[in-house]
């Protein structure tokens, strides 16, 4: 069970909740961002951490202008240079300055979409102790249509995940901007870090800290496809291809430091990233694979597809995307 810093010491005035915003030439969306947290009803004081890793564009000016009128909430850490570009963990570099006993987080480019959210984390964490994480459903925005295109979350009713479900699920199973955990454990061992991506890692280990609990509200928002975003660059082959390799990479560091553990969740993960890989590459050896996986055929179907025919991929899905922004929940504002 995790050690709970007890509220009585903290003192009057100090951040209980530390939110973490990175930005990085999002000056055409920070705004809804920021506003979007300081529009929060929350019963105990934030503050709004605002690492900037060297943007090119208005986006220090924005961050600057915020300070000025919020400088008891907006905590701005301006880069002069990239430090990602450079292979810092840009999360760790904001998590310098946090005070608070929690951490939330909601890159620039997304937003919150309940007034209530951090009330309603911050409430539960509170009367759970044994909770590690907790996070809620996300409902995702395709930036290149403008239109919501369904919701991020593995259910439709409160339940709690373990540690095999979260790897299971690869990292895709809750949104960054969901998150919301103590800041004992924002730290993590160092096998955690150079995945390459942050969120699934980070999960991953908070879900050994304790128990994952998600709650089906939708309260905030992903912008996908946005400019310079994680998914835009996922389209290139080779960033994706890297990507992949160094969550393998990580996967089995984290299998051979905790004993095995976990063994055969990871397998499976590093099972699929590899066929992922062969899709990406169209080498033909993912045939050979495909046959020994035990994937579901729509899984496979979408492999082959990659392979043999990659200019029908970003087609389908945008015609995916349309479909579902015809059906999915038009309840964000």
């Amino acid at each position: 069970m995790n050690s709970v810093i007890d509220m009585r010491n903290i003192q009057p005035g100090t951040p209980v909740i530390s939110i973490i915003c990175l930005s990085y030439n999002h000056d055409k969306y920070i705004r809804r961002c920021l506003d979007s947290i300081l529009e929060q009803t929350v019963s105990v004081p934030i503050e709004i951490v605002v690492h900037d890793d060297a943007s090119n564009d208005n986006s220090q000016a924005i961050i600057r202008e915020y300070y000025a009128r919020y400088p008891d909430k907006i905590v701005p850490v301006i880069e002069t240079e990239n430090k990602y570009s450079k292979g810092y963990d840009v999360i760790a570099l904001a998590g310098e300055r946090i005070q608070g006993k929690y951490v939330a987080y909601c890159e620039c480019d997304d937003w919150w979409a309940d007034k209530n959210k951090l009330e309603v984390q911050y409430r539960y964490m509170e009367e759970h102790p044994e909770c590690s994480l907790c996070v809620h459903a996300v409902a995702e925005y395709n930036d290149e249509i403008n239109r919501y295109v369904g919701t991020i979350g593995p259910a439709n009713t409160a339940r709690d995940y373990s540690v095999k479900e979260i790897i299971e699920g690869d990292g895709g199973m809750f949104g960054t901007n969901s998150m919301f955990h103590r800041a004992n454990d924002f730290n993590m061992p160092s096998y955690y870090y150079g995945w390459g991506v942050g969120d699934y890692p980070r999960t991953i280990f908070l879900a050994t800290r304790g128990y994952v609990h998600f709650d089906p509200a939708i309260m905030s928002v992903w912008r996908r496809f946005s400019s310079g975003s994680w998914s835009e660059k996922m389209r290139n082959v080779d960033y994706s291809v890297t990507i992949r390799r160094r969550v393998i990479e990580g996967l089995i560091e984290l299998d051979n430091n905790t004993n095995g553990k976990y063994h055969d969740s990871i397998s499976d993960r590093v099972s699929v990233f590899r066929l992922e890989i062969l899709a990406s590459t169209r080498d033909v050896e993912l045939f050979q694979a495909l046959r020994r996986s035990d994937l579901a055929l729509p899984s496979k179907t979408r492999l082959v597809l990659e392979c043999i025919a990659p200019v029908t991929v970003p087609i389908l899905q945008r015609i995916r995307d349309f479909l579902k922004s015809v059906f999915c929940r038009q309840t964000i504002s």
